[in-house]
């Protein structure tokens, strides 16, 4: 197995944890929103996996292109443009959590509940350039 192959395996490995416990995240503070102690463990064993995940999915990446020589592809800042989506949406995630774990009067908001239908275009989008590497 070459260099490039265990670093592209490990950005895909990351990726599936990162994405997985964002995708999961929203679902959950919306149905656990009365049940705070329940979300403070939820929020705790989260938060440790998606900002693990979320450094090793980025760096695994970049170093999976640089090694492979793709920085000067355009298919590969379009990939990059949309995990940085993803990252900023990791983040407004991570800060619903918090506010819904500190302060007891804050309900979700109607849109978090939709955030998993936009991680999974985002994802299909990210997939789709990756692999048909169309421009």
């Amino acid at each position: 197995m070459s260099l490039h192959e265990v670093l592209k395996t490990l950005h895909i490995t990351a990726v599936i944890i990162w994405i997985g416990t964002m995708f999961l995240a929203p679902i959950v503070a919306v149905r656990l929103a009365d049940e705070r102690s329940a979300l403070q463990k939820f929020r705790a064993m989260s938060g440790m996996l998606m900002a693990l995940s979320i450094v090793a999915a980025l760096g695994f990446g970049m170093a999976t292109a640089a090694f492979a020589g793709w920085f000067g592809q355009p298919w590969v800042h379009a990939k990059l443009a949309l995990a940085v989506v993803l990252a900023a949406i990791h983040g407004v995630i991570s800060g619903q959590l918090r506010r819904l774990t500190t302060d007891p009067a804050y309900r979700p908001p109607r849109w978090l509940a939709w955030l998993p239908a936009a991680i999974l275009v985002l994802v299909v989008a990210t997939v789709f350039i990756a692999v048909a590497k169309p421009f």
